[in-house]
């Protein structure tokens, strides 16, 4: 009985272990937004954030039974931070202030610093 909970839990727990690396990496945008002057990005990122998970949730819960749902919700988590980094990377990088690259390259050490591998 107990194996047969832990192989359910096992999928969702994957899925929120690489949503979190995600969100880890997508709160550096905050300080760069900020620091950049432009205060109102970072909120942007902010309600896109709440809207995005939001949305994504509430149609996860109510079109899939709780089985299929944790999955649903888990794997909804990790789609939506991959947006909101290519969306937040390409608004700092079209201020002027900050290229892409650059932006990127300040993501690589803390990516791979708390990535499963290292």
């Amino acid at each position: 009985m107990n194996r047969v909970i832990v192989c359910a839990a096992a999928l969702p727990l994957k899925l929120l272990a690489a949503a979190a690396l995600l969100r880890v990496t997508s709160q550096l945008l905050f300080p760069v937004m900020m620091a950049s002057g432009r205060p109102g990005m970072a909120a942007g990122l902010s309600m896109m954030t709440l809207l995005l998970l939001t949305v994504g949730i509430l149609v996860a819960g109510f079109s899939f039974d709780a089985r299929t749902g944790i999955v649903a919700v888990s794997a909804i988590w990790l789609g939506v931070y991959p947006l909101l980094l290519v969306w937040g990377t390409a608004t700092c990088g079209d201020t002027g202030t900050i290229r892409t690259g650059e932006l990127a390259q300040a993501f690589i050490v803390p990516f791979t610093a708390s990535a499963p591998w290292s």
